[in-house]
């Protein structure tokens, strides 16, 4: 009878444990799912310019997944587009403290230097985000890496890294645009303009890059063409500081 009964003691106890396993297995992808639906709410909300928003639903996903790496790193993100850099800092380095190897939040943060000036940082930030290889995008963190050096003074070295990322991905305006920059300042106009031109063939919209070239077509003698380059730059980027230095170049060749 005892034994019989340590039998049954013993079949109820695995019953119970097998149960207890289901749940939690089940609570488990409850929570990540909930916490999956907030990430896609908070998604939405950071394109249509509604960060706050998307902080509210961070928060309940992180909430619910602490573990995920993801999250703060949306939440930096967001605290980004509101202009809350500190926070934004804040949320990246929890993002890498969870995952070491999260090369693309060591990119995000090495850009959030380089919008503060922070270059040095930046180059630090962004060796982290190029020691993973597998790294989808890699030409964008030397990319980066290549502009943080070129504003630090180390021209061959930025030369190198924008090279490289030129090589990996030619489809990228931002990195033509800072080579042209580059080789403005070692007055290779000729090569300068031909990234520029570059830029503006995957981004015909590209200010910055109609600035870059018009600058590069004074330089050239071609005021004709740096005219009708810059009132492009003036016009696209009105408004901003690539709009202001476009009328200034323009005012200058009206001179």
């Amino acid at each position: 009878m005892k034994e019989a009964f340590k039998k049954a003691s013993l079949a109820f106890v695995l019953i119970f444990l097998i149960v207890v396993a289901g749940c939690s297995g089940a609570d488990e992808k409850t929570r990540k799912n909930e916490a999956l639906s907030s990430q896609q709410f908070a998604e939405a909300y950071m394109r249509d310019g509604k960060p706050a928003r998307a902080l509210q639903e961070l928060a309940k996903a992180q909430a619910l997944t602490p573990e995920d790496p993801k999250i703060p790193h949306m939440m930096g993100v967001a605290y980004w587009q509101k202009k809350e850099y500190a926070l934004a800092e804040q949320s990246f380095l929890k993002a890498v403290a969870l995952k070491d190897d999260y090369s693309e939040v060591w990119n995000t943060l090495g850009a959030l230097y380089i919008s503060q000036n922070r270059f040095s940082d930046a180059v630090r930030v962004l060796e982290k985000a190029l020691s993973n290889v597998y790294y989808n995008s890699y030409e964008s963190a030397m990319s980066n890496l290549g502009w943080s050096l070129y504003k630090l003074g180390r021209n061959a070295e930025a030369k190198v890294k924008l090279t490289e990322a030129i090589e990996i991905d030619p489809n990228q305006p931002v990195t033509r645009v800072n080579m042209a920059i580059l080789l403005y300042d070692e007055e290779n106009y000729e090569e300068a303009f031909k990234h520029a031109n570059e830029a503006l063939r995957v981004a015909p919209d590209y200010a910055n890059a109609h600035l870059q070239k018009g600058m590069i077509q004074i330089k050239m003698g071609d005021k004709e063409g740096a005219r009708e380059s810059l009132t492009q730059a003036w016009k696209m980027g009105a408004g901003g500081d690539v709009g202001k230095s476009a009328k200034t170049y323009l005012d200058f060749l009206e001179k």
